[in-house]
């Protein structure tokens, strides 16, 4: 299990590596990534520190406008830190992005053409480092017949399943009345990684687990169904909520027992 590193606000990141070591965690999550977050820090004491625990890592950034050259450029810096922090650790697993927008009448509206075209881009350098590429799930792409398309015209691209979202779209009725283990047993591409948080179905509050109508033992038997061997990682805090490290390991300790306890389908 790992934590986003990214929610523990009031800390350096070298301060925040310690915190969710310290907790037994053996991954973490950077927002975009390492290298950009550890600016004005010692030199090598992030990595020093992800070494010491022996943790893997994932990343984690948007797509953004399609339009916005500038926002590709910036991708395009990512991507590249990303791959050189791959090459000096060996550590990255997961690399995953927000889907992006473009301009419309109506306002931003999700882009699938803009965003495959920038993920692809990402999976011809980070894929044949073997680091998995995945797309997180929001309310405008998370219909199965979202998730085919998306998996037809990209082969190779996973998914970042986030729990807390497929809440918010269960909520309004984008799931087709489907229970989240049977949605689960029908994603049609892998899920290399989980963002778990809990909410109330309409606000994405990213609250601990067991506090908002996250059925764990559902998750569970979806999980066991599709036999994630991922890396699950919680994603607490943030400006709805300020998790405690208490809250962060009761979440892991909730999660790990909904596994242990429900070993698969119901009879």
């Amino acid at each position: 299990m790992g934590h986003a590193c990214w929610n523990l606000q009031a800390q350096t990141l070298s301060e925040r590596v310690m915190a969710i070591g310290g907790l037994g965690f053996r991954a973490i999550s950077f927002c975009p990534t390492p290298l950009k977050m550890e600016r004005g820090e010692e030199d090598g004491e992030v990595q020093r520190l992800v070494g010491l625990f022996d943790m893997r890592t994932t990343c984690h950034t948007k797509v953004g406008g399609t339009e916005d050259l500038a926002r590709l450029s910036q991708l395009q810096d990512e991507v590249s830190d990303i791959a050189k922090w791959h090459e000096a650790t060996g550590r990255v697993d997961v690399v995953s992005f927000d889907a992006g927008t473009r301009p419309a009448p109506q306002g931003r509206v999700h882009d699938l053409e803009g965003t495959l075209q920038k993920i692809s881009y990402a999976m011809d350098i980070l894929r044949p480092l073997g680091i998995s590429v995945a797309i997180e799930n929001w309310l405008w792409n998370v219909r199965l017949e979202d998730l085919d398309e998306m998996a037809s015209a990209l082969p190779g691209l996973q998914m970042l399943l986030d729990v807390g979202h497929l809440l918010l779209a269960r909520s309004r009725g984008l799931l087709d009345g489907m229970p989240m283990d049977e949605y689960l047993g029908q994603i049609p591409m892998k899920v290399p990684e989980l963002h778990l948080h809990d909410n109330d179905g309409f606000i994405d509050a990213h609250a601990p687990l067991g506090t908002g109508i996250l059925d764990l033992c559902e998750l569970a038997r979806g999980l066991h169904a599709i036999r994630f061997a991922g890396i699950a990682t919680i994603e607490h805090g943030g400006p709805l909520n300020q998790a405690t490290l208490g809250q962060i390991a009761e979440s892991a300790g909730r999660f790990s027992e909904s596994l242990l306890g429900s070993k698969g389908p119901k009879a």
